[in-house]
């Protein structure tokens, strides 16, 4: 039985749909869907793994595969098995047995020290191109025209929490998933896989989160703001 079979017979088991899922756990129902039928859900590994142990955790199983670790321990043992190569030790006295001028040496040991050295040094020098560049991209801009960091990510994801009762309305990837009000102490996330839009009917009375970093204040309190997007690289509000 395949990884994807476990799952669906355990949720049909519980006698839970998709959509019961996604209340309690927010993973989205194509999501599932992908998980339970073995195809891949263009998610990072990592975010995939947290997600699969979710889900396992709500369905209260353990998955394995005892036939991998099987073939995992059987290879570990092959490797042990064969026989090491014994290792050949140079020092400077068996380089000149082996007719290699003792300066010649010391001016490859200098070569490859400074081969070494200027590899690091490009390294730094790619690391300080690439943080650059990033600190020059353009910023997004707010409804009062803050200006929002912009926020790289694999997929868009929001989070807002409500300080005071706010009405809203969430779609993802263009279906409305949320439309509302989100009562106040309440928090929401959703993720998708191309954008996320919302609008807000007290602007003022919610914090948000753009793909894990908290964003400025969007309007006033009781404002309403519409169609709001939010994608991979940012947040970007209706001027």
């Amino acid at each position: 039985m395949t990884r994807g079979e476990q799952l669906k017979k355990a949720r049909e088991a519980k006698g839970k749909t998709l959509d019961e899922v996604y209340a309690a756990t927010r993973i989205q129902p194509y999501l599932i869907r992908a998980l339970e039928e073995d195809r891949p859900t263009d998610l990072a590994p990592i975010y995939e793994e947290s997600m699969l142990r979710s889900y396992c955790a709500f369905l209260g199983i353990d998955l394995k595969e005892p036939s991998r670790e099987k073939e995992l321990f059987q290879e570990k043992e092959k490797e042990e098995r064969r026989p090491q190569k014994e290792s050949v030790k140079f020092t400077p006295r068996s380089f000149v047995k082996r007719g290699i001028p003792l300066t010649k040496l010391v001016f490859l040991i200098i070569l490859f020290v400074f081969a070494i050295f200027a590899f690091k040094i490009g390294k730094s020098i790619s690391l300080w191109r690439a943080t650059s560049a990033e600190k020059k991209k353009s910023s997004f801009v707010s409804q009062e025209g803050q200006s929002v960091a912009e926020v790289k990510g694999i997929f868009p994801k929001l989070c807002i929490r409500a300080k005071e009762n706010c009405w809203l309305k969430v779609k993802l990837d263009g279906n409305t998933v949320f439309r509302g009000t989100l009562k106040r102490g309440s928090t929401e996330t959703w993720q998708a896989r191309k954008k996320i839009e919302f609008s807000l009917g007290n602007a003022g009375g919610v914090k948000v989160e753009v793909n894990g970093r908290l964003i400025r204040s969007l309007g006033k309190r009781g404002q309403v703001i519409k169609n709001i997007v939010v994608t991979k690289e940012g947040l970007s509000a209706p001027k």
